[in-house]
C-alpha cells in the first residue's frame, strides 16, 4: 500500500464564548531579519506554540508602527498536488517619507523577514495575542505602492510582506505564549 502523509485529528475545537473572536492588529509589528534568528524554544505538550526566540549575537527585532487599524495580518491555506502549505501575508502603512525610512523600505525590499504580530484579540489568558509570521521560510517584500493623491492613506507607503513565492510554509503562524498576556509582551520586549 502507498504511503500517505495524512493529518490525523486529536481533539475537539469549540467556540470559546468567554473570549469572543474580533477581527484587528495592534499598531506595532516586529520585524526581523530571518537569517539573525538562532532558535525557538517550543512548547512541551504542544510544538507549535512557541516560548522563547534566541537571536545570534547582537540581532534583535525592530518595529513598524502604523495607527489605528493600519497593520493587517492574513493566513490562507495553498492545497497543491504533492501537499499543502500556508501563505502568511502582514499588509502595512508607512507613515514616514523621510530619507531613514526609505533607506529601511529599501533592504526590506532585498531581505527574507520574519515578523511578530500582536492581535487585539488576546484570547484566554494572552494564548492568542502574538503570532510568527514566516517563521519557517520567511517573508519578502511582495508589495511597495504611494500614491501621493490619495486621500484614502494621505499619500502613505502602503506595503504587503508575503509568504516567498514557490516556498509555502508548512504551519499556521506560530503562536509566542507563556503562561500569559505579560510573560508573553516581556519575550517580544526582550527581543528589542
Amino acid at each position: 500500500m502507498a504511503q500517505r502523509c495524512l493529518g490525523l485529528i486529536t481533539a475537539n475545537v469549540a467556540a470559546d464564548c468567554s473570549n469572543p473572536m474580533f477581527a484587528g492588529d495592534e499598531i506595532i509589528i516586529y520585524l526581523a531579519n530571518k537569517s539573525e534568528i538562532a532558535s525557538y524554544t517550543y512548547n512541551g505538550s504542544n510544538p507549535l506554540i512557541v516560548e522563547a526566540i534566541t537571536m545570534s549575537g547582537a540581532a534583535t527585532f525592530f518595529t513598524l508602527t502604523g495607527v489605528t487599524s493600519s497593520n493587517n495580518s492574513k493566513t490562507s491555506l495553498d492545497k497543491q498536488k504533492l501537499g499543502s502549505g500556508f501563505i502568511h501575508e502582514i499588509e502595512a502603512v508607512v507613515l514616514n517619507d523621510n530619507g531613514a525610512t526609505k533607506a529601511q523600505l529599501e533592504l526590506y525590499a532585498k531581505g527574507v523577514l520574519t515578523i511578530i504580530v500582536e492581535h487585539k484579540r488576546k484570547g484566554a489568558s494572552g494564548a492568542s495575542a502574538f503570532e510568527i509570521f514566516g517563521k519557517d521560510q520567511g517573508l519578502e517584500l511582495a508589495v511597495l505602492n504611494r500614491d501621493q493623491s490619495s486621500s484614502e492613506n494621505k499619500g502613505a507607503y502602503t506595503i504587503a510582506f508575503k509568504t516567498l513565492a514557490g516556498l509555502n510554509e508548512p504551519h499556521l503562524p506560530a503562536p509566542l505564549f507563556v503562561t500569559s498576556y505579560a510573560a508573553s509582551a516581556a519575550v517580544v520586549a526582550g527581543l528589542l
